[in-house]
């Protein structure tokens, strides 16, 4: 029971005080895990995405090759002519 009191009496002195600050505590706490959690999906996303766009180039870039291959071809056939 005197525990109660304690923190009554200290609730009297210091009431607004600890409301406000109890406050700005659980808000920046909710913050800092709840924003920071979705940051991170964010970036997980983002990686995942660059990673198949980086897929994508490299196999571009393996047709384009190919193409170059294929056109060089064509072209000495018809310089051949």
């Amino acid at each position: 029971m005197w525990e109660i009191n304690i923190v009554l009496s200290v609730f009297k002195e210091f009431g607004l005080a600890i409301g406000l600050g109890s406050i700005i505590i659980f808000l920046l706490w909710k913050i800092m895990t709840n924003h920071l959690a979705h940051i991170a999906i964010d970036i997980k996303d983002m990686a995942t995405d660059v990673k198949a766009v980086r897929s994508e180039v490299g196999e571009i870039k393996c047709d384009m090759a190919q193409d170059r291959e294929r056109i060089a071809k064509i072209e000495g056939k018809i310089e051949g002519l």
